[in-house]
């Protein structure tokens, strides 16, 4: 436990650096992810870009939980199990729509956490 932050383990300063390359991080995520969206449009029976959300969405999840962006998290959870409920399938277009959603979401989340660090 952190003696300046009884409460958590980091302190204000170290919390505010995880924060910052956290959201690096989701903002390369996100880069990526349209990359895999576009691949997806294109051609929704593309496993290989399936997977590559999937997993995108998995991190994106996990690494918003740890800095405290739930929001965030909880948008990439989602996706994760939608996608991994069209496992070996082709995505349909709901689906498709759910991700392109979603990644406008985490566009907006993210921007919006990126201004409150500033």
């Amino acid at each position: 436990m952190n003696q300046e932050n009884p409460d958590g383990f980091f302190s204000e300063e170290e919390m505010d650096t995880l924060k910052r390359i956290a959201l690096e991080e989701l903002r390369e995520l996100c880069d990526s992810l349209e990359q895999s969206v576009a691949a997806l449009r294109a051609n929704p029976g593309d496993q290989d870009a399936h997977r590559q959300a999937l997993h995108i969405f998995h991190t994106i999840g996990g690494s918003a939980a740890m800095a405290g962006f739930k929001d965030i998290s909880a948008i990439g959870i989602s996706m994760e199990a939608a996608l991994k409920k069209h496992d070996g399938a082709a995505v349909d277009h709901d689906l498709l729509e759910q991700i392109g959603g979603a990644f406008n979401r985490l566009d907006a989340d993210i921007g919006a956490a990126e201004n409150a660090a500033d």
